[in-house]
């Protein structure tokens, strides 16, 4: 007799309030302030329990004997991806399924008109049933300890189909998909701003050093006094040009109140606590200014990692216990090139896409855990110091196929290209006759940029790809390089490198996760030796007793 596997979940539910408020009593027929004696129910969650075999924990598990009826089709979709595009800005990785009930005889149609699962908890197990009974040869249920965790992610809504109800999963990237925390103009007035500011953000600047500051920001107007402001939180101010001069308006102080007192014309003031600045006499040519930015905390960060990181806890609210902390310190520990970025405030910022850029400066990228934590996973070409987790050779491999990258990165790439030190303001005209040609030039230019190629490429294809200039949050060349040289050792390989489909037993694949290095070896070219490759994907089919890994080698 086999021990079969079988599926167990829980999703927290919204319950709404119920009953309506009392209506008015007679004068009289009841003392004053009485408490109704018909309150309503007030708004609170439950637990949805399901399992696709029938699962009861036991008397010794958490909260003893509970049932989890056989409501499962025995189904579970779930996708994982790494993006792996360096072009691709604003997408991140990603984790999506879904888990199907039956509703048979309408049985869920209450729960599911009248609860939602809307970004709260949900998590999927698995386990085996065991042969506890030699003699009476049945099955027992694994205890809560003996399940394994396939995914812990997050409801995203409910569809209903014949006698079928489906709770869309997704990972804890969907906390990414909301708006920017932090300070806005009331359009009040003074440092207030404008009317016509009302609702905005206030700008930031984040991260930068003195030597690699953020570059050429135009700061908000938010007075009629020449009062700028930069940042939402405190600054410094590294350069402050006039029509791209650094030496027309000196610096003259700073404060803690620029309302009082006033700026010597011709010069400028600081209130860098604040992230604001005041000019003493009116700009004849257009100014920015070169800065670094802490954040509202007063927490600084220079680095990807702990850019990323800080962004989603204090401009995203979101809890740190969604993110894989170590994994954003190991790619400080090696990425310390220097990093920072500017928001404007007045247009709508898609925080998502701005984590993506910032761990994109370090070929890294966001990826869902299947602890339900956002986790960095660098992308990297294997060195001799790579170490594997697991190996897969055709006596664990059921089916393996190479999938074509598509462009730009097939056909490979001879060259990469980063771009770096942005310039936030473009200034093409109206500058001062002392900016030198050199400076015209970046000044018109957004990027500054940094390439490394393979000339290897060019001579072994007639037409190789040449993708699209990578922009990134890095500061330096000495950064922007490192990158480029990053990219050109995973991409730019004359035999190409390529994504494995690669089918296994779900045992296996349920092990691993993404950003594993694994040993691939397989009859196809390229593996028959045996490779290393980086899990870049997942897709899990449960019915279908197996799963695929995409595997990058």
């Amino acid at each position: 007799m086999t021990n079969p596997l079988i599926l167990v979940a829980e999703a927290e539910l919204y319950v709404p309030a119920s009953g309506a408020a009392p209506g008015p009593l007679p004068h009289a027929a009841a003392p004053h302030a009485a408490i109704s004696l018909a309150p309503r129910t007030l708004e609170s969650t439950e637990t949805l329990r399901v399992s696709d075999a029938g699962w009861r924990s036991a008397p010794g598990d958490a909260g003893g004997v509970i049932a989890y009826p056989a409501l499962l089709t025995g189904s579970l979709d779930i996708d994982r991806a790494i993006v792996l595009d360096p072009t691709a800005q604003g997408r991140t990785s990603a984790a999506w399924g879904q888990l199907r009930l039956r509703n048979e005889g309408g049985a869920l149609d209450a729960t599911v008109a009248t609860r939602n699962a809307d970004a709260r908890p949900v998590n999927v197990w698995y386990g085996r049933r065991t042969l506890a009974n030699d003699a009476r040869q049945y099955l027992a249920d694994p205890t809560r300890a003996q399940l394994a965790l396939i995914l812990s992610g997050l409801g995203a809504g409910w569809s209903v189909q014949d006698d079928e109800a489906t709770l869309a999963l997704r990972d804890p990237g969907y906390w990414l998909e909301r708006q920017l925390t932090g300070a806005t103009f009331t359009g009040a007035g003074g440092l207030n701003g404008t009317s016509d500011m009302a609702g905005q953000r206030r700008p930031m600047v984040r991260g930068g050093t003195s030597g690699a500051p953020v570059k050429h920001i135009t700061a908000r107007a938010v007075t009629t006094s020449l009062i700028y402001q930069v940042s939402d939180a405190a600054i410094t101010v590294q350069a402050l040009y006039e029509g791209g001069d650094g030496a027309q308006i000196p610096f003259a102080s700073n404060t803690t109140d620029l309302t009082s007192g006033s700026t010597p014309a011709g010069q400028y003031r600081t209130d860098i606590a604040d992230g604001l600045y005041q000019l003493g006499s009116s700009p004849v040519r257009p100014i920015t200014i070169d800065a670094t930015g802490a954040f509202p905390s007063g927490a600084t960060a220079t680095t990807c990692g702990a850019l990323a990181r800080l962004f989603m806890v204090e401009d995203l609210a979101l809890d740190v216990a969604l993110l894989d902390v170590p994994s954003f310190d190991a790619i400080d520990a090696a990425w310390s090139h220097p990093a920072g970025f500017f928001i404007d405030g007045a247009d709508a910022v898609e925080p998502a896409a701005v984590v993506s850029l910032i761990l994109a400066s370090a070929n890294a990228r966001l990826v869902p855990t299947r602890a339900g934590k956002l986790r960095a996973v660098m992308l990297r070409a294997p060195t001799a110091a790579t170490v594997p987790v697991a190996s897969f050779d055709p006596t664990t491999i059921i089916a393996c196929a190479a999938a074509s990258p598509g462009a730009p990165l097939s056909p490979p790439p001879f060259r990469w290209r980063v771009g770096y030190a942005r310039t936030n303001t473009i200034v093409s005209s109206d500058l001062d006759p002392n900016v030198t040609a050199a400076t015209r030039e970046a000044l018109a230019t957004e990027w500054r940029t940094a390439s490394s190629s393979n000339a290897a490429i060019t001579a072994a294809y007639r037409r190789p790809s040449d993708p699209p200039i990578v922009p990134s949050v890095l500061l330096d060349a000495t950064g922007a390089q490192a990158l480029a040289d990053v990219l050109r050792d995973l991409r730019c390989v004359q035999a190409g490198r390529r994504v494995y489909d690669v089918t296994l037993p779900l045992s296996l694949v349920l092990a691993r996760d993404l950003g594993d290095w694994v040993r691939l070896t397989y009859p196809l070219p390229g593996l028959r030796a045996g490779a290393l490759g980086q899990i870049v994907g997942e897709t899990i089919r449960w019915e279908e007793g197996r799963a695929t890994l995409s595997i990058l080698a």
